[in-house]
């Protein structure tokens, strides 16, 4: 398996090489040392990780109602909306999802 930082190979050296020459090489090194991906692929699998379990639990609740909806946000940007209601046990349980649509 490839590591989480493999997208640093082609993302990371443009920033630096423009760090070099405009600001110097002493800033480039800081530059390096910046780690691009690390938060954001873990963010986006840990949103992941709890989407598929809502949705395993879901899968094996008796009933369930699942409600899509697009709705524009103040910055005039389309958002798809996932509302979902089911039964995890005796308890009514509600889940809501939003995503950019772009």
């Amino acid at each position: 398996k490839k590591p989480h930082s493999i997208g640093e190979e082609p993302t990371k050296p443009c920033p630096v090489q423009a760090a070099r020459l405009a600001l110097g090489e002493q800033q480039s090194n800081k530059f390096r040392r910046i780690s691009l991906l690390n938060d954001p692929v873990k963010s986006r699998i840990s949103d992941t990780s709890n989407i598929l379990q809502v949705v395993s639990t879901v899968k094996s609740s008796p009933v369930y109602s699942l409600q899509l909806d697009e709705s524009t946000d103040v910055t005039s940007s389309s958002q798809l909306l996932d509302y979902v209601r089911y039964l995890d046990g005796e308890a009514m349980k509600q889940y809501l999802f939003s995503e950019p649509l772009a």
